[in-house]
């Protein structure tokens, strides 16, 4: 299996998919070539929110979202997947 190359940004804002400037849209900005995930804090469960065709053939395309717990999503990754984490709430370009 190819290996994946990620962009996560981290949240606490429940309109994350919502606003034209939202945290979705931030880390779709920065994502270039990499596939874009976004670590959902506000809730009871961290979530992470990432495109469907991360882990399902199809039209790539950032629109089609899914959520699924962090924990389930870490065992998904590959031995070889690298993953850059980024602070939205700053800088767009700030780095953890």
């Amino acid at each position: 299996m190819k290996n994946k190359a990620w962009i996560i940004g981290i949240s606490n804002d429940p309109l994350y998919l919502e606003k034209t400037d939202s945290p979705w849209s931030k880390v779709c900005d920065l994502a270039d070539d990499s596939i874009p995930g976004l670590v959902l804090t506000y809730l009871r469960t961290t979530q992470i929110c990432f495109p469907f065709f991360a882990f399902n053939e199809g039209i790539k395309s950032n629109r089609v979202t899914r959520t699924e717990p962090l924990t389930e999503w870490i065992e998904r990754l590959n031995t070889g997947d690298t993953i850059k984490i980024i602070r939205l709430e700053e800088r767009q370009n700030a780095h953890i």
